[in-house]
């Protein structure tokens, strides 16, 4: 279901567990790419669960985005945005990567939302 890291905030000693999910996307037309990540219910919306963070690795063409979501927004989304397909005990989001039009910047979109702004934000970690 995917791989979990341990990280310790220097500045507060919080432990933080993060679960790492990785997909290599599945090109469409128009250049368009879909990415499919798997994850548990339990883990999205029990505040008790294993994983504080979420972090969804999408491979591109020559590295991979990194989209951080922690796990309160993460179940903020689903219940109120309808994020995701629910299967079985597991909830599957597509994570829709669009290319730019006339120099715009790609954007990335859940269930017809934009999670853009999650986009490399490693700021719940500062630089130490």
């Amino acid at each position: 279901m995917g791989d979990d890291i341990f990280v310790v905030s220097h500045p507060t000693s919080k432990f933080h567990r993060i679960q790492v999910k990785t997909a290599m996307g599945d090109p469409k037309p128009a250049d368009t790419v879909y990415y499919q990540f798997n994850v548990r219910e339990s883990a999205i919306h029990n505040p008790n669960g294993k994983a504080d963070y979420f972090i969804f690795c999408c491979r591109i063409l020559n590295g991979w985005n990194f989209y951080i979501i922690d796990r309160g927004a993460l179940s903020g989304y689903v219940k109120n945005f309808s994020f995701g397909t629910a299967s079985s005990t597991n909830r599957v989001f597509t994570f829709i990567l669009t290319p730019g039009v006339a120099g715009a910047l790609p954007t990335t979109t859940v269930s017809g939302h934009s999670i853009d702004s999650h986009l490399n934000d490693w700021s719940a970690w500062p630089v130490i």
